[in-house]
């Protein structure tokens, strides 16, 4: 079997890993016949590294944060005879490490790689482009994309909190007038949030909790403007789970697809990343991409 390690040497954490490439190459080597080592040299780059290794390779492993993953994504789905995805958590927060219960510590993530069971996981199309876990939309959903790199490696996770407590004082989250379309029904009002997502925690925080990760739908959340923009709706969320919050401002659908439009020109957070702006047509592609998972995580899949 050969192998592909793509690595980001600006995540969050990219002094750890390149002092551990050398122990990474080894231990991979002793699973992998070949295996071939390729950095990152900008943005969108693991994209086009993914995108090529489809056919080629059996196993690709990928280094970085949730932004790395959301490109290796963009790079694979939809393809013919895509490798086996292997993740080793490296960035600021890792929400797909979270959702998948793995570990930041690099040695237990090779011991994954070289132990654990291969599933299929959703991938979630939005237009033209992909995202494994999340897509948002809303005056505080700018919190991850919003953020220097240096901030990130130097603050860590604490410097989504500090940019997003400043955010709640500057943001004018002017409520979206919003159009969201479910096999021929339709749903129109006024919401200051929006969140499609298939995962159990967003921004390392839990969020409904028992979501399948490959059943071919995705949660969609919408929310109603309140005090200070609906801010206290989204920490109440976040606190105790969208599936036990009851909120007559919060609207929940699980959907294989759905269309969302809007006037507006606001952009869509695509799993922490700055994505697409405007209207969107979301469409699963069910238990498109399969990748390596603790055994204990079978009963999610």
């Amino acid at each position: 079997m050969n192998c592909i390690l793509i690595y980001n040497p600006n995540s969050g954490s990219s002094r750890k890993l390149t002092k551990k490439l050398d122990y990474i190459k080894t231990r991979l080597c002793q699973k992998f016949d070949s295996l071939d080592i390729v950095p990152t040299q900008r943005e969108g780059h693991a994209t086009e590294i993914a995108a090529s290794a489809c056919g080629k390779y059996d196993y690709l492993i990928l280094c970085g944060g949730d932004g790395t993953f959301n490109e290796v994504i963009n790079g694979v789905a939809g393809k013919l005879n895509l490798p086996i995805l292997g993740y080793i958590p490296c960035g600021t927060v890792c929400d797909m490490a979270k959702n998948l219960k793995m570990s930041r510590n690099i040695k237990k993530s090779v011991d994954l790689i070289l132990t654990g069971d291969v599933v299929k996981h959703d991938v979630c199309q939005i237009n033209d482009k992909y995202f494994i876990y999340v897509a948002a939309i809303g005056g505080y959903t700018a919190i991850s994309y919003g953020l220097k790199s240096a901030s990130k490696k130097t603050l860590g996770k604490l410097a989504y909190f500090t940019h997003g407590v400043g955010l709640v004082f500057k943001v004018k989250n002017k409520p979206m007038k919003i159009k969201v379309t479910i096999d021929n029904q339709v749903y129109e009002d006024e919401y200051s949030y929006v969140f499609v997502a298939n995962t159990t925690s967003i921004g390392g925080f839990r969020l409904n909790e028992g979501a399948k990760l490959n059943d071919g739908k995705v949660d969609v959340i919408l929310i109603k403007k309140s005090f200070l923009n609906g801010i206290f709706k989204i920490l109440k969320m976040f606190t105790f789970g969208v599936v036990k919050l009851k909120d007559k401002n919060v609207k929940k659908f699980v959907v294989p697809e759905c269309s969302i439009e809007f006037d507006e020109k606001r952009v869509w957070n695509l799993d922490g990343e700055e994505g697409l702006i405007g209207s969107a047509h979301f469409k699963v592609l069910k238990q498109d991409v399969r990748m390596i998972v603790a055994k204990e995580m079978e009963e999610w899949f």
